[in-house]
């Protein structure tokens, strides 16, 4: 498929398109949204992505789930190369009001092992606090791999066993990518839920900005996000909605990864 034909449809599906939004557990969220353009907030969703990553970047977040602030949360990520071809990463985040706050660490480790092939492994500890006291720490280990295939596709998951109270959870994701942006179908299982597909498309509108949006779950649910790129810096802002409990906004900004 030409540029040319590529370019608009996803420009016109990331205008319309929109994301998910879902009131689970801190740790059942990525710590930053992620269009398939942006390398950076897929790092939580799959450690091989690191594989990517060229010299040390990071990002602050911040998210208003359905616009409660009740429920707001911060997020921290960073990640930077190693000897070896090794990219190791770091994650925090916090969610959710005194009286049950939850908060989730992440750190992984990724490798470009080939030119077409990635490998990663993560962990997540996992924990809340209140007036009852604070809860055992969980901890959750994750795998994940990347394969560039020929035609500017590549094929990627990551599968997480269930540990204690953390379920078990495992995301496919089929992509291609060329100068006008990226399109990505993806599927994403959780124990004790359906499979959940996601469409998400990116379009570059001009060098520095980009728009993205994803469809989940059979157009249950929509969002709708947008990308500035003024190197070194980058900053995303994202509005997510539920077709029963509104609105979430978030943002992002920190340093490219490349």
């Amino acid at each position: 498929m030409g540029e040319g034909m590529f370019a608009f449809p996803i420009f016109f599906c990331s205008l319309f398109c929109l994301l998910l939004a879902t009131a689970d557990a801190a740790y059942e969220r990525s710590l930053f949204p992620h269009p398939p353009l942006d390398i950076l907030p897929r790092l939580t969703t799959n450690p091989a992505t690191l594989g990517d990553i060229e010299h040390p970047c990071g990002g602050i977040g911040h998210e208003r789930p359905f616009g409660l602030a009740a429920l707001s949360g911060h997020q921290l990520l960073l990640a930077t190369p190693l000897p070896a071809r090794l990219v190791i990463g770091f994650g925090a985040a916090r969610r959710g009001p005194v009286r049950h706050r939850e908060y989730a660490i992440w750190t992984g480790l990724g490798r470009r092992l080939f030119s077409r092939l990635s490998l990663g492994v993560a962990a997540q500890g996992l924990t809340w606090s209140g007036p009852a006291g604070r809860g055992a720490i969980a901890l959750a280990v994750s795998s994940g791999w990347h394969i560039e295939l020929p035609g500017s596709w590549s094929l990627a998951g990551m599968i997480r066993p269930a540990v204690g109270s953390v379920p078990s959870r495992a995301f496919l994701s089929l992509t291609r990518h060329d100068t006008t942006g990226a399109i990505a179908g993806d599927l994403s299982s959780r124990s004790g839920r359906p499979l959940m597909p996601t469409l998400s498309m990116t379009a570059r509108i001009q060098r520095r900005l980009s728009l993205a949006g994803e469809v989940h779950s059979l157009a249950q649910s929509f969002g709708a996000g947008a990308t500035l790129r003024q190197p070194p810096l980058i900053i995303h802002i994202h509005a997510t909605t539920h077709p029963e409990l509104g609105l979430s906004p978030s943002g992002s900004v920190g340093r490219t990864c490349w």
